[in-house]
């Protein structure tokens, strides 16, 4: 059995939207806010047609799980609806505030309201609208044929899968080419003497690490907790204006200004430049709103640190 995914947070927006649509964060974002703010819609105005879209929570109101229910139920059938709404935990650090990004009004289907929007609006709607019918589906169901081959010494393994229920999957693809079995299978049962066709022999050499997409990079900032969902667009953008980061095709590359600073910073800034910063920060500004510690209290550490740490550097910068 497979699950759907969650509706979308940012980063998974701005995550799917590169893979799927080879969308920048930026333009994602951008099209996003306007679906928020509002499109004009004939017969209704101007009407925001998904939620907030700076937010990782997963959290979904009853009246939108209900009214997906009658849309899968009228659209797809009652075969297709679980037994009970589904129920997706947010991360422990997730500011609960928004809901998960998703329609505003669920019966405004994409196709509905293609001609009132431009086609980054469109295609991006869409891409929310049918994510979120999908998380309110029943699973998908996998035939799964694994063999394995005995040789002597040596077990090759190999498998293949056949859809036997769609599931949610007649709304949402969310299928990687690349975890597909590349082979089909021939009529197997236990025992058989098999005869080999051919023997290759390669040999393959480890890569270095891939650059980073767009997409990679803002899983990579979520997982390390660094910056929050209104963050993520703008530090791309950021180091990309400033010739840090340039743009190959989908890749970031590191150019040599974004190398030599990053050199400067780590010999002169290790805290700062630390993957648990942010996340740290993060957890000093939960505390003040939790009124454990004040605001001036964690200012005021901070700026003594930084201070000390800022009159070695211009010293140490100075020699050089």
């Amino acid at each position: 059995k497979k699950t759907p995914a969650p509706p979308f947070t940012t980063s998974t927006l701005q995550q799917e939207a590169s893979r799927k649509l080879s969308f920048n964060a930026r333009r994602t974002m951008k099209a996003a806010q306007e679906l928020y703010e509002g499109v004009e819609i004939p017969d209704m105005g101007a009407v925001g047609i998904i939620t907030y879209m700076r937010t990782d929570s997963l959290r979904i109101s009853d009246e939108a799980k209900a009214a997906a229910a009658q849309m899968i139920e009228s659209t797809y059938g009652k075969e297709y609806l679980p037994s009970k709404p589904r129920v997706f935990k947010s991360k422990n650090n997730a500011q609960d505030a928004h809901e998960a990004i998703r329609p505003t009004i669920i019966t405004l289907t994409p196709e509905k309201v293609k001609s009132a929007l431009s086609g980054d609006q469109y295609k991006l709607y869409k891409l929310i609208w049918d994510r979120f019918i999908a998380s309110q589906m029943k699973n998908a169901e996998l035939d799964v044929l694994s063999a394995d081959i005995a040789c002597g010494d040596y077990i090759f393994k190999s498998s293949e899968y056949v859809v036997s229920f769609k599931g949610y999957m007649l709304a949402y693809d969310d299928s990687d080419d690349e975890t597909q079995p590349k082979n089909k299978l021939p009529e197997l049962s236990e025992g058989d003497k098999l005869t080999k066709e051919s023997l290759e022999s390669k040999q393959n050499f480890t890569d270095p690490p891939a650059h980073y997409t767009e997409g990679s990079l803002i899983k990579f900032l979520e997982e390390k907790g660094i910056g929050r969902p209104s963050t993520y667009a703008q530090t791309i953008t950021t180091i990309v204006s400033r010739g840090y980061v340039k743009r190959d095709k989908k890749a970031l590359v590191s150019t040599p200004l974004g190398e030599a600073t990053v050199a400067l910073m780590k010999k002169n800034f290790p805290e700062i430049v630390d993957y648990k910063f942010t996340a740290n920060v993060e957890t000093d500004l939960d505390k003040i709103a939790r009124g454990e510690e004040t605001m001036t209290e964690v200012l005021s550490d901070f700026y003594d640190d930084l201070s000390k740490t800022l009159e070695k550097a211009q010293e140490s910068i100075k020699d050089n």
